[in-house]
This record gives C-alpha cells, sequence and structure tokens, in this order.
C-alpha cells in the first residue's frame, strides 16, 4: 500500500512539506522572514517587506545541546532578537496541488484563537489557510481584513499570544500542520495542464524582494559601507528573477549605520547591561497590518487529513542560538522609520472574488506589546511613532525532519 504521509525537509533556510510519491510536483515551501516591525500606533500599515530569511537548524544536529524537552519535541529552531518581527511565506511549486496549512503560536491557532486541534472539520472560525490562494501570514486574525503582526517575547513574560489564551506560558514557538488535497477530488477539480512554476512568475515575490540588480563591479565599495547587509540582499535575489542595485543596497547600509545608528547602538547597550541570558521565545501581537486571509473555497472534506505532517518551531534569542550552534544570528533589521524615508515600498493586495476567514472573538482580545508594557507602567521600549506611507506597490495575485511528542 502507497504511503499516503507528507514528509518534511530543510533545505536553503526553509522548510519543506512534501510527497514523497510526487515529490516533483506537490510540496509547499516555508520560509521565516526578517521584516520591519510595524508602529503600534492604531493605524494600519500596509505590508511590509522582507529584509532576509531567518536560519533554520534542525534540533537532531544540536542533541547534546538543545533543552532536553526539545528532544521529545523534534522539529527546528530559529533565531529572533526580543520584540523583532517576522512574516511566513507560503510558496506551492504547483498550482494543481494545493494545500491546507493550519498555523499556530504556542499551540494556540493563529486563524481561530482556539486551542491545538489536527482535525479538520466546520468551524465558526476557519483556522487552516489555503496555499497557494494564502501568499503569507504576517500575525494572528484579528478580523475585519487585518492581522497584528507577530512579535517576539521572551517566554514566561507574560506578553504572548498563548498565555493571553491559554492562561499559561509553556509551549512558545509557533506550530505547523499540513495536509494535502485528497488525491481523487484533486483530480477532478484539476485537470491536468502543463506545470505552473509560481517562483519567478507571482507577482508576490516583490514583497519578499522589493528591488533587484547587484553589481560586482561595486562589491569593494559595498563592502566598507555594510557588505553584510549587501550579501544578504543579494543571498535572497537567488529566490527571484530581479536583484537589488548597488544604489538601494547602499542607501539601505548607509541608513543602518547612520540615520538608524543610535536606534542600533541602544539595542546592543541595554543587552549589555542587562547581559542577555538565552532564553527560549513566543509570539506575541503587534502593530495592525491590512492582510485578507482568504477563505477555503474547496470545503474541509477536500483535504486528505491522513496525509498531515507537523513541524515544532522553536523560537530562540540571540544568546541561546549562539549557545547552540556557536554561530551568530542575523543583525537586528533597521527601523520602519528609517525603511520608509528613503522612499522603499510597502505592499498591499488585490484579490478579486475571494471571501475572507471570520474574525476570531477569542484573538480579538488579544493585547498587543505596547498595550502589555503600558499596563506594567514601562518606558517605552521601542519607536511606535506613525510612519506616513506614500509608496504602496498594490501586487495582483493569479534533508528529513524528526515530529516528536508535543
Amino acid at each position: 500500500m502507497t504511503d499516503n504521509k507528507l514528509r518534511i525537509k530543510t533545505e536553503n533556510n526553509q522548510l519543506t512539506f512534501y510527497n514523497p510519491n510526487d515529490e516533483e510536483n506537490d510540496f509547499l515551501i516555508i520560509t521565516f522572514h526578517r521584516t520591519l516591525r510595524i508602529p503600534d500606533d492604531d493605524k494600519i500599515y500596509p505590508l511590509p517587506p522582507s529584509l532576509g530569511n531567518f536560519p533554520i537548524k534542525r534540533v537532531d544536529d544540536y542533541l547534546d545541546k538543545v533543552p532536553d524537552h526539545w528532544k521529545n519535541h523534534g522539529g527546528v529552531f530559529i533565531p529572533l532578537f526580543q520584540r523583532e518581527a517576522l512574516w511566513l511565506e507560503f510558496l506551492n511549486l504547483s498550482e494543481q496541488h494545493p494545500h491546507a496549512l493550519k498555523i499556530a503560536v504556542g499551540k494556540v491557532n493563529a486563524l481561530s484563537g482556539e486551542t491545538w486541534d489536527e482535525s479538520l472539520k466546520e468551524r465558526e472560525v476557519q483556522d487552516y489557510c489555503v496555499t497557494p490562494l494564502q501568499p503569507w501570514l504576517d500575525g494572528i486574525n484579528a478580523g475585519d481584513g487585518f492581522i497584528k503582526q507577530f512579535v517576539a517575547m521572551p517566554l514566561g513574560s507574560g506578553y504572548s499570544v498563548e498565555k493571553q489564551v491559554t492562561g499559561e506560558e509553556k509551549v512558545g514557538g509557533v506550530q505547523l500542520v499540513c495536509y494535502k488535497a485528497n488525491e481523487e477530488q484533486r483530480k477532478e477539480k484539476f485537470k491536468p495542464v502543463e506545470r505552473k512554476t509560481l517562483f519567478k512568475s507571482k507577482p508576490y515575490a516583490k514583497k519578499a524582494m522589493a528591488y533587484c540588480k547587484y553589481d560586482e563591479d561595486d562589491e569593494d565599495e559595498c563592502e566598507e559601507q555594510n557588505f553584510a547587509l549587501c550579501e544578504s540582499l543579494e543571498e535572497q535575489c537567488d529566490s527571484f528573477s530581479f536583484e537589488p542595485s548597488f544604489d538601494e543596497c547602499l542607501k539601505i547600509s548607509s541608513s543602518t549605520l547612520s540615520s538608524s545608528t543610535s536606534h542600533h547602538h541602544s539595542i546592543q547597550k541595554r543587552e549589555v547591561v542587562e547581559a542577555p541570558k538565552a532564553k527560549e521565545l513566543s509570539l506575541a501581537a503587534g502593530g495592525k497590518m491590512k492582510q485578507q486571509i482568504i477563505q477555503d473555497p474547496y470545503g474541509v472534506s477536500f483535504w486528505d487529513e491522513t496525509s498531515k505532517a507537523r513541524v515544532f518551531v522553536h523560537i530562540v534569542n540571540s544568546e541561546m542560538y549562539r549557545q547552540i550552534t556557536g554561530e551568530n544570528p542575523p543583525e537586528t533589521p533597521i527601523s520602519a522609520q528609517t525603511y520608509t524615508s528613503y522612499g522603499y515600498p510597502w505592499f498591499d493586495t488585490y484579490n478579486e472574488n475571494v471571501k475572507s476567514v471570520g474574525k476570531s472573538s477569542i484573538l480579538g482580545n488579544v493585547k498587543s506589546v505596547k498595550e502589555i508594557d503600558q499596563e506594567k507602567h514601562l518606558l517605552p521600549q521601542q519607536d511606535d511613532s506613525t510612519v506616513n506611507i506614500s509608496n504602496v506597490q498594490v501586487i495582483k495575485n493569479k534533508n528529513d525532519i524528526r515530529d516528536g511528542d508535543w
């Protein structure tokens, strides 16, 4: 009997759910993107860009250095700085092979707010995304066409979605479970056509890389400014059909060294003063962003529950990442204010004839990091001054990992 279950692997700092019986056509790639943290000022912002991928490491490659409970969980881990934001990108190789994907933060569903449940059934609020219809997710479902941005905070600090929904804070991280379509229904729905590769044809790739054209002749000058950032941009472009110009690279790197110098130095100084300890992180809610979460047009019976595969994505702070891997994490990204001051684009999507997932009454009550800061009577911990955005580009849509006991 043919094994029906999806498998998971990591390559090039991406997670891939794939069908071992049709690996060439049937798989879903998930990328964790570094990004701007949008201000938490009650304004609804457009989609921010990618500032590079987070590195993904397999737990099984570091069993002598990871916490004991990770050994039961298996999966992978990624590094973030405290109060840093991220977004998840979903890429299907073929539109003929859609997938259903559940995303949870601290085992709280990011769409419905319900506690972890791997079954697929009709619910008041749909609790999974459908790819490739849903190209990304930047935060928890807040309803009415917007989300609250994913922001990393220390596990146990009281800020997380997990703590606010369940009253406990002991899981952290991100949990993913993916399902492929029922094969008979899929063949009925999608008649055989020439395969379309979505990596370079989909316009939403622009969100992952705003500009492209890297000039190697200017590498020496770039290195004098901030070669590491330019190199990061160059690596990102390898996945797409365009590359960042040296001028754009130089503007970002220069802004990192000049306009944002005081911001970045304050972060480093604060870490030295506070003597940061190795910590696991959980995801909390940040500012509001315009983002549609698309309703499943196929229905829950279209998906094959027996095919599911899942992965636990642990999140660690910079010190814990160094202790486990011996490597340095990516530098903190530039601020939304600095990025916007140089006229770089933000993004909006335009989807016709699709419905949205309903509002979650549970997640609608989740407080943001800033709101909890205020409850704790803390001074402002980040720049939440309003960003006035004029450059918004509208996008129109057309190695194995072990699972464990968690």
